[in-house]
């Protein structure tokens, strides 16, 4: 029996959609494929088949569609609120969730292609005008956030449930996995440099020497003797606990990471350092040499504004010695709507800030890069998108967690990824490491990191995770390369 899948997508209106999102499908399903356009009064090809349309009497693991793709999608009428049902356990947003099993033929009830074009196009967020006071798309905003979905990689699921119905009917076609080692997900460990001022160490010996006072005042010995002996050893040995790279470095050593820098300023809450200086240079090259990634972190004001893109990046990349393949912007304050095709005219291959600031988990429904849907062309994007899974800020900052509820939250997050087989991506600010100051930030990060490292994972750079999926991904499917 062939060991490909051809996929069938019936001809018409918004094709290119409903191609676009078979193929995110079909590649998270690890399914060698091809996609065939079915033209009215044609027949369905033969051999093993996945059908998406109205069709009776097709053999194979039939889709049926919903009349998501029949009129205009992408406006606000389109928009869902709730699940429309559950298959095998997994919400969906159209159709009822019955899969129908007879000998040589199953029919999926529920449209997880329109599904998987709603959450992986961000549909919401190109016909919402929603945006917080950073110019973000807010989480509560989006379908999985107001159900309590985000740290669900749907998209995911729809493609295991997808690939067990195949292999059922066509027990032939083998299953292919992305990544090397024989790994069962990717980890990349990530880090925005933000500032790398030093300490005053008059002002930081005063502002301790105030905190003893107060701790001292409410009863709390212990806590005014941590701060005094604080103050006087920064004060003594000028420590800058932004320089944290050797920290960052120690925990998540032989993995290698990726760090991105500014490379202008463009805002009074961009980092003031130039990459192109000093000891700062030299550590850039230095963490190149052990195999880190030096990305671009794109200033506050940087929008879609594909010059300023190009200028950062050059800047880093003259400061790394080596090309710079992405980057991520700061306060995660980028719409899409632009960003990602700025992104490709400035020449980037990937960009890695599609995440909440508020909410950690799965922005686009899947842990897997991905070419965004193009709604102006109705195509995919050059530029790939390697979404963001969790972020430090989130726990620390926005939910005001603890170091053990933390750990437990992101770890909780990377085992739907191991799960999914796609790719953990983490962010740990140069700034929230500190064991003097940020004692529960630092222990968290150790933890986490040394509880990846017990997995079975690839560690790898983002820019090395989106290459290695886009050789596999095209490797799947027949005719692409």
């Amino acid at each position: 029996m062939e060991n490909r899948l051809t996929i069938v997508v019936e001809e018409g209106r918004n094709a290119g959609a409903r191609t676009w999102a078979a193929r995110i499908l079909a590649t998270r399903a690890g399914l060698p494929f091809r996609i065939a356009l079915l033209r009215q009064g044609e027949d369905a090809p033969g051999g093993p088949t996945l059908y998406y349309g109205r069709r009776e009497g097709v053999r194979g693991v039939t889709i049926l569609p919903s009349p998501f793709f029949d009129g205009e999608f992408c406006t606000k009428r389109a928009l869902v609120e709730k699940p429309s049902g559950l298959v095998q356990q997994t919400p969906v947003l159209f159709g009822d969730g019955t899969i129908t099993r007879r000998e040589g033929e199953t029919v999926i009830s529920a449209d997880l292609v329109a599904s998987a074009f709603y959450f992986a196009s961000r549909l919401e967020e190109h016909v919402k005008d929603n945006r917080d006071a950073h110019g973000r798309f807010p989480a509560a905003e989006s379908f999985a956030g107001g159900n309590g979905l985000l740290e669900r990689a749907l998209v995911d699921e729809y493609a295991r449930i997808i690939a067990g119905e195949v292999r059922r009917l066509y027990p032939s076609i083998e299953r292919r996995r992305p990544w090397p080692e024989r790994a069962d997900f990717t980890a990349c460990v990530t880090h925005d440099i933000e500032h790398l001022r030093a300490i005053s160490r008059l002002g930081y010996l005063k502002g301790k020497a105030v905190r003893a006072l107060r701790a001292f005042g409410d009863g709390d010995l212990a806590g005014a003797s941590r701060a005094v002996r604080a103050g006087l050893s920064r004060a003594v040995s000028g420590h800058n606990p932004a320089w944290s790279f050797d920290a960052l470095r120690d925990a998540v050593r032989p993995w290698p990471a990726s760090f991105y820098f500014f490379g202008e300023r463009t805002s009074v809450v961009d980092g003031e350092y130039d990459v192109r200086l000093g000891p700062l240079m030299a550590k850039i090259r230095e963490l190149a040499a052990e195999g880190c990634e030096a990305g671009v972190h794109f200033g506050y004001e940087t929008g879609d504004d594909s010059d300023s893109m190009k200028r950062q990046a050059w800047r880093v990349k003259v400061a790394s010695g080596l090309e710079v393949r992405g980057g991520r912007h700061h306060y995660l304050s980028a719409d899409f709507r632009g960003a990602w095709k700025a992104h490709e005219k400035a020449g980037l291959s990937y960009d890695t800030t599609l995440g909440y600031a508020e909410a950690a988990g799965f922005r686009a429904g899947t842990s897997y890069p991905f070419q965004p849907y193009d709604f102006a062309t109705g195509k995919e994007m050059k530029i790939f998108e390697a979404p963001l899974v969790a972020m430090d800020g989130t726990f620390f900052q926005y939910q005001g967690l603890s170091a053990e509820e933390a750990v437990r939250r992101v770890m909780r997050l990377a085992d739907a990824v191991k799960e999914a087989g796609g790719v953990f991506t983490l962010l740990w600010h140069n700034t929230m490491i500190d064991a003097v100051d940020k004692p529960q930030e630092t222990r968290a990060y150790r933890e986490i990191t040394q509880a990846l490292k017990s997995y079975a994972a690839w560690g790898a750079t983002v820019g090395q995770a989106v290459e290695t999926w886009r050789a596999y991904a095209q490797s799947l499917e027949e005719g692409r390369g």
